[in-house]
Order: structure tokens, then sequence, then C-alpha cells
């Protein structure tokens, strides 16, 4: 099946769990992916679902917290 990538805008997106809920493993592993984004190097686009106007983060909650955390407004994703 080809997917096509889109844009989306990260404040369509379901909100990302508060730092102090995330363990340090999975915090190590945002940590990662925004130190990516920071030096401008690309990362997998997320996959999502969407439910008539809202989505469901399939895969990519990591990247979706370091977009986030490093201020992009949107993210690359496959919508199924």
């Amino acid at each position: 099946m080809n997917r096509t990538v889109e844009q989306i805008t990260l404040n369509d997106l379901p909100p990302s769990a508060p730092r102090s809920e995330v363990n340090e493993e999975h915090w190590s592993l945002v940590e990662a992916y925004a130190a990516l984004m920071r030096a401008g190097e690309p990362c997998p686009p997320i996959t999502l679902e969407r439910y008539g106007t809202k989505y469901l983060v399939h895969d990519g909650t990591h990247r979706v917290t370091a977009a986030r955390l490093v201020g992009r407004l949107t993210i690359s994703a496959f919508v199924l």
C-alpha cells in the first residue's frame, strides 16, 4: 500500500503526557528524538488514525512529545 505523508498540526493531536508522568527510559527516547530534531535530522513520520475530526496516535508518541519540546508546530504523519 502506498501511503502519503501529511503535515499535521500538533495542536490537533491529543496532549502529551506531563513530564512528571513519563518514566526515565521513555523520557530518554523523547530527548533523543528532540536532539535529532534540533540538529535538523529527519525522523520517521508518525502514524495516526483519524476518527471524524480527531486523531489517535497509533505510532509516534515519543516523536510528538519531542516535536512539542523543541517548539515545532507540525509533524509528518501517515494518516490511516
